[in-house]
């Protein structure tokens, strides 16, 4: 692997999907598009609630060619990976919607992203 490259920026089904969607943060929230070790992301981030708020809410959208697996079967190992790889990962919710005519699946999930010594 080159040393300027990693896996993700190899993977030729990563950001299929990229700048062919447009979506709009609700009133009040902030939206960030970004790229993090070759993955594009739009993150939309909800405001700070208050001095002791020490979470923001955020939705994170990325896109990815499910190839021939199929948007069901691509969705549930994701979410199988998401359980190896993330802590205290919970699903809260899944289901399927429609995006600009193109089939899509959604999952709400928490995980703990740090631990501080708690």
């Amino acid at each position: 692997m080159d040393a300027g490259k990693n896996k993700n920026q190899e993977n030729p089904n990563l950001n299929v999907g990229s700048g062919k969607f447009e979506i709009d943060a609700p009133d009040g929230w902030t939206k960030i598009d970004t790229t993090s070790m070759g993955l594009k992301t739009v993150i939309l981030m909800s405001p700070l609630e208050g001095s002791d708020d020490d979470f923001r809410e955020n939705i994170n959208v990325v896109t990815e060619k499910s190839g021939i697996m199929g948007l069901k079967a691509y969705t549930e190992l994701s979410k199988s990976n998401m359980t190896k790889m993330m802590t205290n990962y919970k699903e809260r919710g899944s289901g399927s919607t429609t995006i600009n005519s193109e089939p899509a699946q959604w999952v709400d999930y928490t995980h703990t992203m740090y631990n501080y010594g708690n």
